[in-house]
């Protein structure tokens, strides 16, 4: 190389080096994220009933004050634009169903694509995730107690008492009758929607003193009502502690 062309090839070597555009050494990595997650895979926000309304977006940064987050929702099927967030730093964005501008999206596949760029590093981190708009139903299992003290309405006859104890959460039935047609009954009811089914009740309670007599637990159901009864006769006394009812139904979703 002659002395002209090698003075020349030093020259752009040295303006290449003044004014290159540094390359961060991370910048190639695609690491903004220390931990992200988008869930769950099936959602079902056309009724706002707390049960996978939305679809949770969930980022923690590397280094948040300087990271940009952006969220973008597509049509899985088509790519259309459907909805589209920003934040910065780390947190959680939900997602609804809802198109920009209001509108309810449709049933269907969609891809969340979350985006975490460091401005001062320009390192980059894209996630992606399918999530599914659906509607069905679901069984909700319900659970209802009353205490003892509780009852709904009690009545007697003969030589029978019926007695609240409030401080004690008890109810306590009572009979020294001279023949069967002693007779005293604690009720307790419970609302059940009228579609509900399986159905079920229980009674805790202590059989006292005496014979002859007994003491009964049953339950009836009229249309939107069940009523749980506690009845003891002749010398048979009964302590109520508690009352519960549980029963399935099932609900849109």
């Amino acid at each position: 190389m002659t002395p002209i062309r090698s003075t020349i090839a030093a020259l752009a070597a040295l303006a290449a080096s003044l004014f290159a555009v540094p390359v961060p050494a991370n910048a190639a990595d695609g690491d903004a994220f220390d931990s992200w997650s988008i869930g769950p895979d099936t959602f079902y926000p056309l009724v706002s009933d707390g049960y996978r309304d939305a679809v949770e977006i969930t980022w923690d940064s590397k280094v948040p004050a300087t990271t940009s987050v952006s969220i973008e929702v597509t049509d899985a099927s088509s790519g259309e634009p459907v909805r589209s967030f920003t934040a910065s730093g780390s947190g959680t964005q939900n997602w609804y169903g809802y198109r920009t501008g209001g509108a309810r999206a449709s049933e269907g596949d969609y891809i969340v694509t979350l985006t975490g760029t460091d401005t001062a590093t320009g390192a980059k981190e894209v996630q992606t995730s399918r999530v599914t708009l659906a509607s069905g139903f679901r069984t909700v299992h319900t659970v209802k107690g009353r205490v003892g003290d509780n009852p709904t309405y009690t009545d007697s006859r003969g030589r029978c008492a019926v007695n609240v104890f409030t401080r004690l959460d008890q109810t306590v039935i009572d009979c020294y009758g001279l023949s069967s047609y002693a007779r005293g009954r604690a009720n307790y009811r419970f609302y059940v929607p009228e579609d509900a089914t399986d159905v079920e009740w229980s009674v805790d309670s202590t059989r006292g003193c005496c014979y002859p007599g007994t003491v009964d637990r049953w339950a009836s159901r009229i249309g939107s009502y069940v009523r749980v009864k506690v009845r003891a006769t002749y010398k048979a006394s009964a302590t109520i502690n508690s009352v519960s009812l549980e029963y399935d139904r099932r609900v849109a979703i």
